[in-house]
């Protein structure tokens, strides 16, 4: 699965290290998905 993120992330220009860079900065300015908590629905 993380091959065809690496791929896909390529495909759009950018590189392995600036994929993970993003991730880490998503990670840390709005949370992990590491509890699988979903937003459905807001008003």
């Amino acid at each position: 699965m993380l091959e065809v993120l690496i791929g896909l992330a390529s495909n759009l220009g950018y590189s392995e290290e600036e994929l993970f860079a993003l991730c880490k900065k998503k990670r840390e300015e709005r949370g992990a998905f590491l509890k699988g908590i979903i937003l459905e629905k807001t008003e």
